[in-house]
This record gives structure tokens, sequence and C-alpha cells, in this order.
């Protein structure tokens, strides 16, 4: 198993937030997807960005007429099937 320490995830949980504030400050149009969720621990905070952006941001939103955006999360609950071929 690899485990990442506190600063690793800090470091990931700013660059996902600084993507997410890009999203709504550049007023890019269409819903957010995580594919793979397995614990929830970044969904987590992908809900917490959008919800902060949606306050801090959301005039872009409203200025550019773009709906609210949707978070999807997608996940297999049994992991990848295994490969038949390379490609």
């Amino acid at each position: 198993m690899y485990t990442i320490g506190n600063e690793e995830i800090a470091e990931k949980f700013k660059q996902i937030s600084i993507s997410v504030q890009q999203i709504y400050g550049f007023a890019v149009e269409g819903d957010i997807a995580e594919f793979g969720t397995y614990a929830g621990v970044t969904a987590e905070c992908l809900a917490a960005s959008m919800a902060f952006c949606a306050v801090k941001l959301g005039y872009s939103d409203k200025l550019h007429k773009i709906p609210a955006r949707t978070l999807h999360l997608f996940d297999s609950f049994s992991g990848l099937p295994t490969t038949v071929s390379g490609v």
C-alpha cells in the first residue's frame, strides 16, 4: 500500500482547490466529475472547494449565465478488471 504524508496531502488538496477556483474564475461551463472515488477524501475536497467558489466566485457564473455545477462521483466498488492486452 502506498501512503503519503500530511504535507503531500495538503499540497494535493491545495492544487485541487486552485483548479476548482480556476474553473469558476474563468467561467468554464460544465459539471465536475471524479472517477475512482475510493474513500471519498478527494471528493470531499472537491465539494468544499465548489461550495466556497459558488459563494466567492459565483458572480462570474451569473455574469456569464452559467448554470450551477454538479459534482459527479464514479467508482466501480470492485477495482479495475485485469487487462487482456497491453493497449
